[in-house]
């Protein structure tokens, strides 16, 4: 799945950066600069946030 799809997941999933960035260890700046492509995510980050995002339930 790629990033953009992730993000629209998370959007449509209401999930917040904050809740995101607390469940990931890292903080909510380095997110916001994962997703706009100004950082990128060593691979066990990069699964972590893709795992989470798939499993969390919809609110």
């Amino acid at each position: 799945m790629s990033k953009d799809d992730l993000y629209v997941m998370r959007k449509r999933k209401k999930i917040k950066l904050k809740d995101l960035s607390a469940h990931m260890g890292i903080s909510i700046s380095l997110l916001s600069r994962y997703e706009n492509n100004l950082y990128h995510f060593t691979e066990r980050n990069q699964k972590m946030y893709e795992d989470y995002i798939i499993n969390k339930k919809l609110n």
